[in-house]
């Protein structure tokens, strides 16, 4: 009897602490959550769109939850596909699950934001009047934060979970951080350390936590760089281990799974890359500051002529040397935009990406901007509100912001209703992007609209007249409308620029066997399954090549292995049937001759 009013004090004891004693942080909870729900509710039933075909769609290895091994092996990101494997094992190929995790994700990172500013705003370091507001301040940051149309690309493109995942547990990292730079606790540290591992298994942009947190230790709890190694010398080491994972996971993928980053990207210099990210930060900072013109797709040419680049490197160069000299005296409002530098480290730096910017890659650094901002209006209301009502004006300053950015994010998620109307927005703000024609003819393409989309990829060329992919798309679109020629000679064009490009193989054995060429077409079907276009289709082509030219027995194990692939064929069946009849006819009866 003891033990169970024991039991019963404790449990009274935690309610009144959880919801009492800590009910503003439960409120501010659950505004931030509302928030949230509120601006994407039109985003659940946005299809899966452009990287999503391969990553999810067409992905045979998250449609298996052997964890961890099959995820780590040759995958840089071996978390994100671990995530996109539980989705696809409670909801299949139904995009609304997918839009469900991915803005419990968003709201967690905004909740772990919150938890973060809320803490640092409560140090002994920080102005009396900014404490005794914390939660409000760092409730109105999050909320600024979380409603961004900028992140719409980070919540609403299903795949880009790749960054608001990592920010989630980079956030956990950074605030778990916080507690134990404070408190010294080993529960602190470990979880550190873990949600630090967790961020790095996720994207390679958690490279800059350690730093991070080192900048943070110095600027709110260390007086110097020596104590901060002295006192905190656990928590980096903790930190740093993630590194050796990174570089682990970065070490054992295939180079091929390398090519969107690194220092061998073709026709992208690290020098090139860097002097051109000046224009592309300012660029990402006029964006936190008015989001009026988003982006799917830039496709931003990098910039050779330097007077042409001189302006916004001189522009960025003063925004370190200004921040670099206040630093001693604006500490905190100096570590916010000094902090939105470096969390663009890892894609706007000396190390070329595949594309000189993405809006995505704004989804950490956007949160000093919230901050700094948040805490200039409060500095405003302060000197020029009457004590009397300061709060008030502050709250109804912050919702119609909120209110501001929500409906943004509620309109820019409407892009996303298709694919075709995402690219459409492309063009109509990016009229030169000739990577938004080609990709919206091969949307129609998968549409079984070739007729629309050959215009599409015409502009594109007109465009850009190296650029291989709109070469394969006219040579697929040509060979089904029974131009075999002309389907050979874009693929020859296409591999002219590419060697390496096994679509365009493909395309080139499919035409020469529109012109019952088989023999001819074969080495280009095998040199298509050679550099890695292992596809039903392909094996299917390969197949009929064989049988054509005489090869029956090598067409029966390439069929078996397309129906390997893809079960459900009726086509690749059929064909296999006939081969087999052709082969033994005692067995089947004959069906005519094999068809392409």
């Amino acid at each position: 009897m003891d033990a169970i009013n024991e039991f019963k004090s404790r449990f009274k004891e935690l309610a009144r602490f959880i919801f009492v004693a800590n009910s503003n942080v439960i409120i501010c909870l659950f505004i931030i959550t509302v928030a949230g729900v509120l601006a994407y509710r039109n985003a659940f039933g946005a299809p899966f769109i452009f990287d999503d075909i391969t990553q999810i769609l067409e992905n045979t290895k998250i449609q298996s939850l052997q964890w961890p091994w099959a995820f780590i092996e040759n995958n840089r990101r071996p978390l994100l596909y671990a995530s996109l494997a539980l989705n696809f094992h409670s909801g299949a190929f139904n995009p609304f699950t997918y839009h469900v995790f991915n803005l419990r994700v968003h709201i967690l990172a905004g909740i772990m934001l919150f938890f973060l500013i809320r803490k640092t705003l409560l140090l002994p370091v920080i102005k009396e009047s900014l404490r005794q507001n914390a939660s409000l301040l760092a409730l109105a940051s999050a909320v600024i934060w979380l409603l961004h149309p900028v992140h719409t690309q980070a919540v609403t493109y299903i795949i880009q979970r790749a960054e608001s995942l990592m920010g989630l547990f980079f956030l956990s990292a950074m605030y778990c951080s916080s507690q134990y730079l404070t408190g010294k606790k080993l529960f602190w540290l470990i979880a550190a350390g873990i949600t630090a591992l967790l961020a790095g298994l996720t994207k390679e942009v958690t490279l800059v936590l350690p730093l991070m947190v080192l900048f943070y230790d110095r600027t709110f709890i260390s007086k110097d760089f020596r104590a901060v190694w002295k006192d905190h010398r656990p928590l980096y080491m903790a930190l740093s281990f993630t590194w050796a994972v990174m570089i682990y996971l970065y070490l054992t993928t295939k180079p091929e799974e390398r090519l969107t980053a690194g220092f061998g990207m073709q026709g992208m210099s690290p020098l090139v890359y860097l002097i051109n990210q000046p224009a592309v930060i300012l660029h990402y900072a006029g964006l936190t500051l008015w989001p009026h013109h988003l982006v799917f797709d830039y496709e931003w040419p990098p910039v050779t002529q330097l007077h042409v680049l001189l302006p916004s490197i001189v522009v960025l160069s003063s925004w370190v040397i200004v921040l670099a000299v206040a630093y001693r005296r604006y500490r905190g409002f100096s570590f916010l935009l000094l902090s939105f530098l470096i969390l663009l480290l890892p894609s706007s730096s000396v190390i070329p990406l595949k594309d000189l910017i993405f809006e995505y890659r704004l989804y950490l650094s956007l949160s000093c901007w919230a901050v700094a901002s948040v805490i200039v209006l409060h500095f405003l209301v302060e000197r020029f509100v009457n004590q009397r009502n300061r709060k008030a004006f502050f709250i109804a300053v912050v919702s119609l912001i909120a209110l501001v950015l929500g409906g943004l994010t509620y309109q820019r998620n409407k892009i996303y209703t298709d694919e075709e109307t995402v690219w459409h927005d492309v063009i109509r703000k990016q009229p030169f992007n000739s990577r938004a024609f080609n990709n919206l003819g091969e949307y129609l393409i998968r549409q079984g609209r070739d007729e629309e989309a050959k215009p599409y990829f015409l502009q594109a060329l007109a465009l850009n007249t190296a650029y291989p992919d709109v070469y394969v798309n006219l040579a697929t679109v040509l060979g089904r409308e029974g131009h075999p020629d002309e389907a050979i000679k874009y693929s020859k064009q296409a591999l002219a620029l590419d060697p390496h490009f096994p679509v365009a193989e493909n395309n080139w054995g499919s035409a020469l066997s529109q012109m019952g060429r088989y023999s001819e077409a074969i080495p280009h079907f095998e040199k298509a399954l050679e550099l890695g276009f292992v596809k039903a289709g392909v094996l299917q082509n390969l197949g009929v090549a064989y049988a054509n030219s005489g090869q029956p027995f090598k067409a029966v194990k390439v069929l078996k292995k397309a129906l390997e692939i893809n079960p459900g064929s009726e086509e690749i069946q059929s064909i296999l049937d006939q081969v087999l009849s052709a082969v033994h006819p005692q067995a089947l009866p004959p069906t005519g001759p094999i068809k392409f």
